[in-house]
């Protein structure tokens, strides 16, 4: 049992130390072929690197048969490498850049499967959390400011204790 390793309820679904060790082992392959956009779009929305890293990292192994199924059926459901809604990543657009998103919610969507573009929004919704929680100088929050931002990314309370780990 894995308890709440990724948000699962106890009893909810039971799944193999092997498996897991499998998704973390993928998980850290992949954050190592794109560390370098990780990088490059942490330092351009002046955000801690090791913030983009964890939520990206935990979204990966946390990838789920729930986020399999809500991807083919749900409209807005958290999508591509960094599980971004598209309306989130329409909210970061605006608020980040102070204009309108050139994208619609289904051309949004399609954004969000290329790992290159999760990447680039993923660290925009992180800036856009750190502004609505009034954090000026992004590049220098505490851990606590760190955890608030990456709760805020997900909006589940436990997340970000759970991924602020990583």
């Amino acid at each position: 049992m894995v308890g709440n390793l990724c948000g699962w309820a106890e009893g909810q679904v039971t799944v193999s130390y092997t498996h897991l060790r499998a998704q973390e082992t993928d998980a850290l392959k992949t954050m190592e072929k794109y560390n370098s956009e990780i990088v490059q779009w942490a330092e351009y929305f002046e955000i801690p690197t090791a913030m983009l890293q964890s939520v990206i990292f935990r979204e990966m192994i946390c990838y789920g048969l729930d986020d399999v199924v809500g991807d083919r059926i749900l409209p807005d459901a958290s999508v591509g490498l960094a599980q971004i809604k598209p309306t989130t990543a329409i909210k970061a657009v605006q608020m980040v850049y102070g204009g309108p998103c050139q994208y619609s919610q289904e051309e949004m969507k399609k954004q969000l499967w290329n790992p290159h573009n999760s990447i680039y929004y993923a660290a925009m919704v992180l800036k856009m959390e750190a502004i609505r929680l009034d954090y000026t100088n992004t590049n220098d929050l505490t851990r606590e400011q760190i955890q608030e931002v990456i709760t805020k990314y997900n909006g589940d309370p436990s997340y970000g204790a759970a991924t602020i780990l990583y």
